[in-house]
């Protein structure tokens, strides 16, 4: 089983949470430019944020207990 977590903070998210991306770029120019975007997370999506190194995937063999 796959599970999806933020890099940095190690929170587990879900497809269908709410994730709040800050993004910075330079551009060849000097300029800086900056977003903030707020986006539902989806299956469409994981292969860029792991790109980016948004977000890291585990796989584990069962689901591990709460306990």
């Amino acid at each position: 089983m796959k599970r999806y977590f933020m890099k940095g903070t190690g929170d587990e998210i879900q497809f269908g949470d709410i994730i709040e991306l800050d993004l910075t770029k330079e551009t060849d120019g000097g300029t800086v430019k900056h977003r903030h975007l707020e986006v539902e997370f989806l299956p469409e999506i994981v292969d860029y944020l792991v790109e980016e190194d948004i977000i890291e995937v585990k796989e584990f063999k069962f689901e591990p207990s709460m306990n």
